[in-house]
C-alpha cells in the first residue's frame, strides 16, 4: 500500500526561494503527517528525523530504511508518497510546455504522439509525459543522470505502457489543471489523503 498526502497552497506571487522553501516546509509536514498517521510515529518523532541523500541525490529516512517516500511540488499544490518499497511521484501543473526541451527528453514515439494529438491537447500530453518520466527516474533513485529520452512512455492504451522493463505506473489528473505521476517496481494499491 502506498499513501499520497496531497496539500493545496494559495500560489501567492513570492519570490522563488521563499515559494520553494514554503514548499519544502509543506512536503515535509506531509511527510510527518504519513508517519504518524501510516507507521504510528508520534510528533514531535524523537530523535528528529534524519534524512540523508543516496549516490544521485535521493533522500531517504536514515533510522527507517524500510520506509520510502518521494516529495513533489508545483504551483499550488504539493505531495507526498510513502511507503514500504522504492517509489516516485511527480506532480505539474498543467501550462504551456517549453519546447526546446522536446528533442532532449522525448524519445521518437513520444514526439510522435505529440505531433498527432490536437494543439490543444499538446500542453497536457507533455506533462502527463514529462511527469512518468521524472516519477520513473525518482523511484530508480538515479535522478536526471540517465538519458530522458532513452525512456519512454505509451499513453494510447488503457494502461500506461514503460518501455523498461517491471515497471507499475499510475496517473491522475487533478481538478484539470494538474498531472501526477506514480511509479513503482511492482504494482501496489494507492490510497490519496488530502491534508
Amino acid at each position: 500500500m502506498v499513501w499520497i498526502y496531497l496539500k493545496k497552497y494559495d500560489d501567492l506571487q513570492v519570490k522563488v526561494k521563499q515559494k520553494r522553501d514554503r514548499e519544502h516546509q509543506l512536503g515535509t509536514e506531509l511527510l510527518l503527517q504519513g508517519l504518524e498517521e501510516q507507521y504510528g510515529m508520534k510528533k514531535p518523532i524523537e530523535p528528529p528525523l534524519s534524512i540523508a541523500k543516496g549516490e544521485c541525490g535521493k533522500p531517504y529516512l536514515t533510522d527507517y530504511p524500510h520506509i520510502h517516500y518521494n516529495i513533489s511540488h508545483t504551483d499550488g499544490l504539493v505531495v507526498c508518497a510513502i511507503g514500504d518499497d522504492p517509489l516516485g511521484v511527480d506532480v505539474e501543473k498543467i501550462r504551456t510546455h517549453p519546447q526546446e526541451v522536446i528533442r532532449k527528453i522525448m524519445s521518437e514515439q513520444e514526439k510522435q504522439a505529440l505531433n498527432q494529438c490536437l494543439e490543444k491537447e499538446r500542453d497536457q500530453l507533455f506533462f502527463q509525459i514529462w511527469t512518468l518520466k521524472e516519477s520513473y527516474v525518482k523511484a530508480e533513485g538515479c535522478g536526471i543522470t540517465v538519458p530522458l529520452a532513452g525512456i519512454s512512455f505509451d499513453l494510447s492504451h488503457d494502461s500506461i505502457v514503460c518501455n523498461k522493463p517491471g515497471v507499475w505506473l499510475e496517473q491522475r489528473i487533478l481538478e484539470d489543471r494538474y498531472v501526477l505521476s506514480f511509479c513503482s517496481f511492482k504494482y501496489t494499491e494507492l490510497t490519496f489523503v488530502r491534508a
